[in-house]
């Protein structure tokens, strides 16, 4: 019989999840927290509360160092803290100010990588926060699919589905 093995919401879209004791579904089918935020490109068009697809922000798929940093999303006071290891790159909640620096410190992190969006790409710069911190609207498709690992025995490495789920009563594509 198929188990949840870990959960992991991705506050952030196209960064790395951060692991969660419990997830809330939302009753349009989303989960609570996940994807509430881009860090986009500010030469993107889409409208700052509008879903996009992450090729308009700074995402694991143009800047694979992002796997190395760590989020903690805290919902209830609009927070957000990014971390490399132990040092804290930025802990700011989602004000004007706090927006700009969340953005400036991705921007600086982002910049000291080998492969990266912004580089000779000064239309980019700034980058923008984007999202109200509460609506989960940065999904891979408007739809709002998750991707779900179930385990169907006690060693989670043998045997197991991932695939997409459509929590949100459309059809997926």
């Amino acid at each position: 019989m198929p188990r949840v093995v870990a959960l992991y919401r991705y506050p952030v879209k196209g960064f790395t999840p951060e692991e969660c004791e419990t997830l809330t579904v939302l009753d349009e089918g989303r989960i609570a927290g996940d994807r509430v935020l881009g860090i986009r490109f500010a030469d993107t068009e889409a409208a700052d509360d509008a879903w996009s697809k992450k090729t308009g922000m700074v995402a694991l798929v143009n800047t694979p160092g992002l796997a190395r940093l760590h989020l903690r999303f805290e919902e209830k006071a609009l927070r957000l803290r990014i971390s490399l290891a132990s040092a804290v790159l930025v802990d700011e909640v989602l004000n004007n100010e706090g927006r700009k620096r969340l953005a400036a410190a991705v921007a600086d992190y982002v910049l000291k990588l080998d492969e990266n969006p912004l580089s000779g790409r000064p239309e980019r710069l700034p980058l923008r926060v984007v999202g109200d911190g509460i609506t989960p609207r940065y999904h891979d498709s408007e739809a709002g699919q998750v991707t779900a690992r179930l385990a169907d025995s006690d060693d989670a490495d043998e045997g197991f589905w991932a695939g997409t789920a459509n929590l949100c009563g459309g059809n997926g594509s």
